[in-house]
């Protein structure tokens, strides 16, 4: 009975990807979060309004309450697009969970234009298919910037299985504008190593990420899900579906090599893969 369960929570988390991604810019602090009022990334992270029960304050008197110094400041941060569950504080609570140092990270909500969050073309370790970048001219996305410690940086490397599932590089010459308005015209992200998603033709968008212009049709996970399981295996009930591919890796890698066959790379030509 509790196995059942078990098996009942993991298939959900597969299903409510990319999870629960708030819709304002916040920092991430040892597995709480603040809304952030104000931000900018030009001077100190000190700085930083912050929303605690309704009252705004300076991040750097939240955190002298709280005892937490602050080692790593602005200037020593990488910016890195964060545009599937890597916005989400859950996943970040997760990934970060056994960390050894303070975790304060400022994910800042902002707005890129000719690119959308489309479906990649393979199963993430959790059993969801997670997301990556396609070029997609004159849509405008929301996605959030984070920014790092170089030791987060690290970190954050060893859990988005880089070589593996994931490279790691710049986006240059973009237009990337910041809730506070200001613009990027690079940042870092992270690329599916396995391709976008390509169905009927099309690339699919996630319906949970909001786009202006989007060209692609969107779909939720459940939905994508159920759209592979049906070319893999039509008889196959999803949940069955999802499970095998988080409990068998043999499985789950003869249907990402299935998928591949039907994904398409990254089309934006000024990318360097860095790692």
């Amino acid at each position: 009975m509790v196995q059942k369960e078990v098996y009942r929570k993991m298939i959900e988390k597969a299903k409510s990807y990319p999870f629960d991604v708030p819709n304002y810019s916040y920092v991430f602090i040892n597995g709480e979060i603040l809304k952030l009022v104000k931000f900018e990334p030009t001077s100190s992270l000190m700085d930083s309004i912050v929303q605690v029960n309704g009252v705004k304050q300076r991040l750097e008197k939240y955190l002298y309450s709280k005892k937490i110094d602050l080692t790593h400041d602005l200037p020593d941060r990488f910016p890195v697009l964060a545009y599937g569950s890597n916005a989400s504080f859950m996943q970040l609570r997760e990934k970060f969970s056994n960390f050894n140092d303070d975790v304060i990270i400022p994910v800042i909500k902002a707005h890129l234009f000719d690119f959308d969050v489309v479906y990649s073309a393979h199963f993430s370790p959790y059993g969801s298919i997670p997301a990556t970048l396609q070029y997609s001219p004159k849509t405008v996305v929301e996605i959030f910037v984070t920014y790092l410690t170089e030791s987060q940086l690290t970190h954050m490397h060893e859990t988005e299985s880089l070589g593996i599932n994931y490279g790691f590089g710049k986006l240059s010459n973009i237009k990337l504008v910041l809730e506070n308005s200001i613009t990027l015209h690079e940042i870092l992200t992270y690329l599916s190593l396995h391709g976008c998603l390509f169905i009927n033709n099309t690339y699919i968008a996630l319906s949970a990420v909001n786009a202006r212009n989007r060209i692609f049709p969107s779909m939720d996970e459940v939905e994508v899900l159920t759209l592979v399981k049906n070319i893999i295996n039509k008889d196959k009930d999803l949940d069955t579906f999802i499970l095998e591919n988080i409990k068998n890796p043999e499985i789950k890698e003869e249907r990402i090599k299935y998928l591949k066959r039907m994904s398409r790379g990254f089309s934006y030509k000024q990318w360097v893969n860095l790692r």
